[in-house]
């Protein structure tokens, strides 16, 4: 006795603490009262007293539970029937207590079960009814509306079934011999069997349809609903809710045993010893039976307790997890409102806590329309596969922008019903640093080897400049001998301009593949660039190599320079005819492509449209060995003079200088295809 006082002065200490620094969820700061209904003839879990007030065990646990959160429940009680509708009809805030069913689950909104109540078969002594097979075919007694209405005309147990207002009617109504048997809730049958001296009567067979009880509240308040879920997880914690339920429960879990046997030996007490012997052994009997069902209860009493307790462990392991994470979590709820959010959050965004909870994700957003965009575009996706990764930039309490990683998951309920999300957000704004940084070093590098290229190439080159040198000289040497002789050569003028543009486009091409010619980007209409490049490009082509051209009409607007972009398709094609010396086909094709984000990452471009060129021949090939250099710097298969080796390397700068990417496939003996990905223009805004 005094270990249990100890344990009950501790659990009230507890709930004083808790209770106290208890803070009411800022998402029903605005909500102070509810209004609340239920049964006014449902005891021992909800009805009106003598004195017309609500009491029971469900009006308390509503009570404790909404003023642990702040709220002041207005608890008025009423019959079953219209209470029922109000709240489907949205015209009371939340009923005290109401079986879960997935039927009722459409039209309100139910809790965590605040208990698990089972229902039981009553019949008067003497009854061939001991189960609730037994009862198809007979006349069954519920209460009207009750889940064991729901039950019985759900389940077509045949016979007949009297509906009466009140649990307590329809055992009277039982006792009075109007029917065969009654279906109630086990203890609510056992406590009115007691308080209105039912004697005659009692449960047969184990317990039959276990519902979970819950607080329902109507349609669209989840957020009342998550503070009702919230508050009774609180009193479950500090012990309130265990005292609420010994007090109105505890004496029926633990009756004694001689109370049940005294009851019976009332109606078989007599002069006859004989009878007398086999009353006692009937109550031997039931005692047995008593004491193994009380047995049953206690350890179903403890099961839960344990099961509980371990629900709490779990939920304050998690908090602790979440609390201790250094990536921000948030619990929204269905309309994008903060109901919870941990340290991390308060210390990436600059927010304190009371400035955070209720709030709409909106003050995280650099603007309306972002906020807007991602809720269309995440939102349906989580919609439809429960969840979504991407990066966006948010905006901490100061104005400063701040890149993350952005997850989303839904949070369903059992019926499949999205009731919010969790979102993870993850700063990645050190991340994008080291990636810029890592890109101008790379930038650095590439820059430093083909400086050093470059230096390469006075050497590599120098026979081929010397050439065009003596050839400028030496034409000019000879015009200047007609000039003093009054004589005029066009023809020696014109090798000398022929040489010097020669030197011209030498230099051009270095400085190309160096990038530091800077591009002259402007809008460029692809089919035209192609088919200028042609118009130069088809007198230095042999006649026995056939030339086609595939473009599509439909070719988007790209920005490039188009000398550079010239350059690069007479270059490709040369090769392509030079790789023909026998004769062959030239195909140019031309068209606009979709690229997935997939096929983006392969050739390192953004996702999105293309414009594609592919260049191919009919030619010799390559072997896998020559395809692995073709675009470094002085890799030639010409032969000596008739080539620099800087051609393929050039067009690589320059696709890459325009934000493209360009590929290579080829055989020996089945020819060559390279094809170019150039980004379509941004539009105009």
């Amino acid at each position: 006795m005094i270990g249990r006082r100890m344990l009950t002065l501790t659990s009230l200490l507890a709930a004083a603490l808790l209770i106290a620094a208890w803070r009411p969820a800022a998402a029903l700061a605005d909500q102070t009262s509810i209004m609340v209904s239920g049964d006014e003839a449902y005891p021992p879990y909800e009805f009106n007293d003598e004195q017309g007030l609500p009491s029971g065990f469900n009006v308390e646990v509503m009570s404790a539970a909404a003023r642990v959160m702040g709220l002041r429940a207005s608890i008025r009680l009423g019959p079953w029937g219209p209470v029922r509708a109000q709240l489907e009809r949205g015209q009371i805030d939340a009923l005290c207590g109401m079986y879960y069913s997935p039927a009722r689950a459409e039209k309100v909104l139910f809790s965590r079960p605040h208990l698990v109540v089972s229902f039981a078969v009553f019949t008067r002594h003497g009854s061939d009814i001991s189960s609730l097979d037994d009862a198809r075919g007979r006349t069954i007694i519920v209460q009207q509306g009750d889940y064991a209405d729901d039950y019985v005309s759900a389940a077509k147990l045949g016979g007949r079934v009297i509906r009466v207002d009140s649990p307590a009617k329809a055992l009277r109504a039982l006792v009075a011999g109007q029917g065969d048997c009654a279906l109630v809730a086990r203890l609510q049958g056992l406590y009115l069997a007691r308080r209105l001296g039912l004697g005659n009567i009692a449960p047969v067979g184990p317990p039959v349809l276990p519902r979970q009880y819950c607080f329902a509240v109507k349609k669209g308040d989840e957020r009342l609903l998550a503070a009702l879920n919230e508050g009774l997880g609180v009193i479950r914690a500090s012990g309130q809710y265990d005292q609420i339920y010994d007090k109105w429960f505890g004496a029926l879990e633990e009756e004694s045993v001689w109370e049940h046997m005294l009851g019976h030996l009332h109606w078989i007490l007599g002069p006859a010893a004989l009878i007398f012997l086999l009353a006692m052994a009937w109550a031997w009997s039931l005692r047995r039976k008593v004491a193994q069902r009380t047995g049953e209860l206690r350890g179903e009493l403890v099961a839960r307790r344990r099961a509980e307790a371990d629900l709490q462990q779990s939920q304050e392991s998690l908090r602790a997890l979440v609390d201790s994470s250094s990536d921000a979590i948030l619990s929204l709820d269905p309309a994008r409102h903060i109901l919870r959010c941990n340290p991390a959050f308060l210390r990436m965004f600059g927010y304190a806590e009371a400035e955070a909870l209720g709030k709409s994700t909106r003050i995280l957003h650099l603007s309306h329309e972002n906020f807007e965009r991602l809720g269309r575009e995440a939102y349906a996706v989580i919609g439809a596969s429960g969840h979504w990764l991407g990066e966006v930039v948010l905006q901490t309490k100061d104005g400063r922008e701040l890149p993350v990683e952005l997850a989303l998951s839904a949070i369903r309920d059992p019926d499949g019903r999205t009731t919010g999300h969790v979102a993870i957000i993850r700063d990645i704004s050190q991340r994008r640093q080291a990636e810029q940084e890592k890109a101008r070093l790379e930038d650095q590098l590439r820059h430093a080897q083909k400086m050093e290229a470059i230096g390469t190439l006075a050497g590599g080159i120098a026979h081929d400049f010397n050439n065009i040198l003596g050839a400028i000289m030496g034409y000019a040497e000879l015009s200047l001998l007609d000039a003093q002789e009054g004589k005029t050569s066009p023809e020696k003028l014109r090798n000398i301009l022929t040489s010097s543009k020669r030197a011209r486009d030498l230099v051009r091409q270095i400085l190309t593949f160096s990038r530091k010619l800077t591009p002259d980007m402007r809008p460029l209409r692809p089919r035209e660039v192609i088919l200028h490049a042609l118009e130069l490009l088809r007198p230095a082509i042999p006649r026995m190599v056939e030339i086609r051209c595939r473009l599509a009409d439909d070719l988007p607007l790209i920005a490039g320079d188009v000398t550079q972009l010239e350059q690069v398709l007479i270059n490709l094609a040369s090769n392509a005819s030079d790789a023909m010396p026998d004769g062959g086909v030239l195909t140019i094709k031309a068209a606009a492509r979709q690229l997935s984000p997939q096929e983006a990452a392969e050739l390192a471009l953004r996702p999105g449209l293309h414009v594609v060129i592919a260049v191919s021949d009919t030619g010799h090939g390559m072997d896998k060995q020559t395809m692995e250099q073709i675009f470094d710097p002085f890799f030639t298969t010409k032969e000596v003079g008739k080539g620099t080796g800087l051609g393929l390397a050039t067009a690589f700068g320059v696709i890459k200088a325009h934000a493209g990417a360009i590929t290579c496939q080829s055989e020996p003996g089945r020819g060559t295809v390279f094809t170019l990905y150039l980004p379509a223009a941004e539009p105009s805004r």
